[in-house]
């Protein structure tokens, strides 16, 4: 900094030197990547700006342990945002332009930028997958990151991969990309990569036999997800947690509600004993031998455990099961308080409501109706309870409609009721989200309500 200030001695105004230094000093020691990153692109600015910057402290003269130190917070910086790819990308060149080899970036930040390239886009998409493409062609080729134009002309993995070059894939690679595959659902990138994988010799890991459990789920394929476990349980992989979760998934999903039961039934049996211990362990041998299925001792259902299932009970009108499951999940938080994971369970609850909620005339008409259960009583317990999670939690937009919907068919559309229930929901939520209510069928709910404008108060 003592060549800036001497360069900087005839100026008036105060040198950079300082700003530098501070720039500097937070990149080496933030914790916040949101203010790391401010300083770094402060201190690129500086560098733009300043033509005695640019002599003296060029972007080739910043500390590379500071980039990868940098690099790291973008990877492992949760919740995932669209910025990480960009951000990832261009720390990653400025590391390339420094123009050392032994410095450029590691295969984990390669990998990093293509699982972050596929992402940002609700169910993955082909614009993802050829930014991943690209970036990996971009490894392989040992070209500077973002070198390889996406879509300029469609990229396949096969193609991509060139078994001559010393940048060769691993299994965390490989096991990117089927996870990519997985969640755009593309049968070509999933079977090429699978069978690349295969050819390399590379032994999956259990991830990637869960990224593969996913995707013989989503296309309902019950043969290869009982193929993909009994391979897990033939190489000693434990499913865990996410992989009993991903077979509850596969049950509800082609409509074995039944067998995905039976699963959180001995999952709860290991928080709380069954009263029927015989039940549990016919239930245990049936799954063993039938679908290769072992759920240990101390496996215990997660959030997203309860929340798949309350989802698919309640999508499916089983209220008693919806609300038994519900009434597990709270009793499974700590000191009983409501948190954010609470939320989508609520959503599923209501949306459950909307659809089957049933006013008492219909029931006085008939009372052994199958939804009688989904009446205004239960939908007014399970709505108090709602307005307990604490505060700065606030629900989707989705939630706020199936309420309004639920009350509309369980009350026979007792307006006063809901303008009651609207405005309940607008003081509690409104002033820590202000937007929540400004959804085009939200704003119909309320303009329907209102009519009167008075009545809005």
């Amino acid at each position: 900094m003592k060549a800036i200030d001497d360069a900087w001695e005839s100026q008036t105004e105060p040198s950079p030197s300082l700003a530098i230094y501070r720039s500097l000093e937070s990149i080496a020691r933030g914790k916040a990547l949101r203010h790391v990153w401010e300083s770094y692109m402060d201190l690129i600015q500086i560098q733009r700006t300043y033509p005695v910057v640019q002599e003296q402290f060029p972007p080739s003269r910043v500390p590379s342990v500071l980039l990868v130190r940098l690099c790291h917070l973008i990877i492992h910086s949760r919740p995932f945002t669209h910025s990480h790819y960009p951000s990832l990308l261009m720390v990653m060149q400025h590391m390339w332009d420094k123009g050392r080899k032994d410095r450029r970036p590691t295969r984990l930040m390669w990998n990093s930028l293509i699982n972050f390239a596929a992402k940002g886009r609700r169910g993955g998409g082909e614009d993802g997958i050829q930014r991943s493409l690209a970036a990996l062609n971009d490894f392989i080729c040992d070209l500077r990151p973002g070198s390889t134009i996406p879509n300029a002309s469609k990229l396949t993995l096969p193609a991509v991969l060139d078994t001559s070059s010393p940048n060769q894939p691993d299994i965390y690679t490989f096991g990117t990309l089927i996870h990519i595959a997985s969640n755009a659902m593309d049968s070509e990138l999933f079977e090429d990569a699978n069978r690349l994988l295969e050819e390399s010799g590379l032994p999956p890991t259990r991830i990637t036999r869960l990224s593969c459990l996913e995707f013989y789920t989503r296309k309902k394929q019950m043969d290869d997800v009982r193929r993909v476990i009994w391979t897990m349980r033939e190489d000693g992989m434990d499913l865990g947690i996410d992989g009993l979760n991903a077979c509850i998934w596969a049950f509800t999903n082609t409509g074995q509600d039944s067998k995905a039961l039976d699963i959180y039934r001995i999952l709860r049996n290991n928080v709380e004993a069954d009263p029927d211990p015989d039940a549990i362990h016919r239930l245990r041998n049936d799954l063993e031998a039938f679908e290769h299925i072992h759920v240990p001792n101390d496996a215990t259902p997660d959030s997203t455990t309860y929340v798949s299932l309350i989802q698919t009970m309640a999508y499916h009108g089983r209220f008693t099961e919806t609300t038994s499951i519900f009434a597990d999940f709270l009793a499974s938080a700590p000191r009983l308080r409501l948190g954010p994971s609470t939320a989508p369970a609520f959503r599923a609850v209501f949306l459950g409501f909307s659809k089957y909620a049933i006013g008492r005339l219909e029931v006085s008409a008939d009372p052994n109706h199958p939804h009688r259960q989904w009446d205004l009583e239960s939908l007014q317990a399970m709505y108090r309870t709602f307005l307990t999670m604490p505060y700065g939690v606030v629900p989707s937009r989705s939630t706020i409609f199936w309420i309004m919907v639920a009350f509309d068919k369980a009350s026979d559309r007792d307006v006063d009721r809901l303008r009651a229930i609207w405005l309940e929901l607008e003081n509690h939520f409104e002033p820590m989200a202000p937007w929540l209510f400004q959804q085009g069928r939200l704003q119909r709910i309320k303009n329907i309500l209102f009519a009167n404008r008075d009545e809005h108060r």
